[in-house]
C-alpha cells in the first residue's frame, strides 16, 4: 500500500520549519506586544518583563536547537533520540498554543504568535503526532 505522507524524515523538517516561521512572527511583535501588557498587567508583573533584546536572543536559541537536532538526528540516520527530541519539541508547540491564545486575552486581541501557532502549529502538532503514534515511531511503552 502506498503512502500519502512524506517520508518520515521530511515530516520531522517540519518542526524546526514551522517553529522557525512562528518563532519569526514572535520577533516581528515583541517590541509592541510587551508595552501592551506592560499597561495591562498589574505593576508588579509588568516589571520583570523581559527586554526585547531578551526575548530576540531567547528566540533565537529556540530556532538554532530544533535545527541542531534535526541535522545530527532525525537527517543523518532518523536516529531514535532525535525523533524523540523532534516529538516532544513539537509536542511543547502544542501546549504553546494554548499559551498564545492565552496571551491573547491578556492583551485583549493578538499576541505574537498568535496565527502561526492556529494555523500550522496546531494542525501540524495533530497531524505529526497522530501519525507518529500509527505508524509506532515511539513504542507505546514510551509515550505514556
Amino acid at each position: 500500500m502506498l503512502s500519502h505522507h512524506p517520508p518520515k524524515r521530511s515530516a520531522l523538517l517540519g518542526v524546526p520549519l514551522l517553529l522557525t516561521l512562528h518563532n519569526a512572527e514572535e520577533a516581528l511583535f515583541v517590541p509592541t506586544a510587551l508595552r501592551t501588557a506592560a499597561d495591562r498587567l498589574p505593576a508588579t508583573l509588568a516589571a520583570v518583563l523581559p527586554a526585547p533584546e531578551t526575548m530576540y536572543a531567547a528566540l533565537a536559541v529556540v530556532t538554532v536547537v530544533p535545527w541542531l537536532v534535526w541535522l545530527l538526528g532525525a537527517a543523518r540516520r532518523e536516529t531514535r533520540l532525535g525523533t524523540r527530541l523532534l516529538l516532544l519539541l513539537q509536542c511543547v508547540m502544542l501546549v504553546n498554543v494554548g499559551w498564545h491564545v492565552a496571551a491573547a486575552v491578556v492583551l485583549g486581541g493578538y499576541a505574537p504568535g498568535l496565527a502561526t501557532a492556529l494555523a500550522f502549529n496546531l494542525p501540524f502538532s495533530i497531524y505529526l503526532l497522530r501519525r507518529a503514534l500509527k505508524e509506532r515511531w515511539l513504542s507505546a511503552g514510551r509515550v505514556g
